[in-house]
């Protein structure tokens, strides 16, 4: 190894030994991964240089993206290109195209190891709306041969009209395509606690959507399980070791995001590097079969993403991406690698469980106290995880 000290190079040379066990990791991992992309941002990939959406540029630049999210093991993806609606040709109703979307799923499926997508949001809320007031959901209609769209609240008798249009389509696309099975519906982001109008109005569009398309698995990230929801993404936290046990046929997945902070493991720059990686251990400790963050290319705001890891006050270092943009190209970050280690991590755990249940918890317990509490002696992680390791080889 070549150094420099005092404007001189010192060689050293330092020898170490490494034991490989003989221990095979599944060449597909058990845990769900997602981490939104933003396609605003793809233009940080081309010289800062604007890029059409849906364009063959975009595409090329997306595909990067899809290639790093699979290496590092999101298998994953929120589609964020949405079916085209447009008029038919006598302007008396709409028709919906699903090529641009087609195109967008077809190339996670080829290049980002996709195992589910996720649909993009039916609602949403207004900017600066409080968080526990009712979501906004688009509806589109024909009026004067116009094709027009309006937001309205959940209990407009016009939405369920709409929902039960588009989501009977769409489902029928997605069985023909055979991609019903590996699809998931967001409804609205983070409904809020029960007895809201933010949960009433998703349980209720929710509602809505299994009605029209009753095939279809509705999903989002919420602090509680919510009514209509058949994979509960739980925000880490106090509750998650009081919650219900997963009902036949459900799941239940993690989340962070510029919460939990304090003592929680999370994603941000400046934690230790432990801490990102022992979120998959929490995912295990707490049989959650998936994890899903809001940001991974989510670049605005940044002058430089490279040096600007905050680019606004109210969220932590490093929360809105976890990658960085290059020209035609995106470079992982640590944390990134971390992410990767633990997710393998949550595999072995998985592994002992199929030989002993008892001592796959057994292990993880001795890292994860509790949903804010961690041993985080590096010395003891690795000498647990080696331990796994000689569990594994019949040591």
């Amino acid at each position: 190894m070549e150094g420099t000290v005092g404007g001189e190079k010192v060689l050293t040379r330092k020898d170490f030994r490494i034991k490989v066990y003989p221990v095979d990791l599944p060449e597909e991992q058990s845990l769900n991964v997602v981490n939104w992309y933003t396609p605003s941002t793809i233009y940080r990939m081309n010289g800062g240089k604007h890029v059409d959406h849906m364009s063959d540029r975009y595409f090329e630049l997306l595909q990067k993206v899809a290639e790093i999210g699979a290496a590092y093991g999101q298998n994953c993806w929120k589609i964020q290109e949405r079916p085209n609606i447009f008029l038919n040709a006598d302007s008396t109703d709409f028709e919906i195209s699903f090529d641009g979307f087609d195109k967008s799923v077809q190339m996670f499926i080829d290049h980002g190891n996709l195992k589910t997508f996720h649909n993009s949001a039916v609602g949403y809320r207004f900017p600066g709306l409080d968080w526990r007031e009712g979501h906004s959901f688009s509806l589109y209609y024909v009026e004067d041969k116009q094709l027009k769209r309006q937001d309205v609240t959940y209990d407009d008798p016009r939405l369920k009209h709409y929902i039960d249009r588009y989501y009977s389509k769409l489902e029928a696309h997605l069985r023909e395509k055979g991609w019903l099975d590996i699809c998931l519906q967001h409804i609205a982001d983070e409904p809020a606690e029960p007895g809201t109008k933010s949960q009433i109005s998703w349980s209720a569009v929710a509602g809505m959507v299994k009605a029209a398309a009753p095939g279809m698995r509705t999903v989002d990230a919420s602090a509680e399980i919510v009514e209509n929801q058949d994979v509960s993404v739980i925000l880490l936290g106090p509750n998650i070791e009081t919650l219900p046990p997963v009902p036949d046929g459900a799941q239940r997945w993690l989340y962070t995001c510029t919460g939990p902070q304090g003592n929680y493991a999370n994603r941000f720059i400046q934690l230790p590097l432990l801490k990102t990686r022992i979120l998959h251990w929490i995912n295990y400790r707490y049989n959650e079969v998936g994890y899903l963050h809001w940001g991974f290319n989510y670049w605005n705001h940044a002058v430089d993403p490279m040096t600007d890891v905050t680019p606004t006050e109210n969220w932590p270092g490093g929360d809105p991406f976890i990658i960085y943009p290059g020209y035609e190209k995106v470079y992982p970050s640590i944390r990134l690698n971390a992410m990767r280690d633990g997710i393998r991590d949550y595999d072995l755990l998985k592994m002992i469980e199929a030989k002993d249940p008892g001592k796959a918890m057994d292990f993880c317990r001795s890292i994860i106290l509790g949903p804010d509490s961690y041993n985080m002696d590096v010395k003891h992680f690795y000498s647990v995880r080696k331990q796994m390791l000689e569990f594994l080889s019949g040591k």
